[in-house]
């Protein structure tokens, strides 16, 4: 069994809030433009864009540091499959 310090909890916390927050707003921004027919701008599809490409990040990138240690090594050693040369 592995236990895990204050820190590496806080951190798992920290980054879950960030990917709520992330989202959350990001779909905001992307709501705004397409529902509300001034918001349709050149400008502001560049920034639809960048809220798109946040949310991939949000969704793909940032869990990675939430599940950091929760698939390390007991031993904290890489381990080959035997047989495996």
């Amino acid at each position: 069994m592995v236990l895990f310090s204050i820190a590496d909890i806080l951190l798992s916390v920290l980054f879950s809030f960030l990917i709520v927050i992330d989202i959350t707003g990001n779909v905001l921004v992307c709501l705004v433009v397409y529902r509300s027919k001034q918001m349709r701008r050149p400008m502001n599809y560049l920034l639809v864009n960048l809220a798109a490409a946040d949310i991939v990040i949000g969704l793909f990138m940032l869990p990675r540091h939430v599940f950091n240690h929760a698939f390390d090594h007991p031993t904290g050693k890489y381990q080959p499959v035997p047989g495996s040369r």
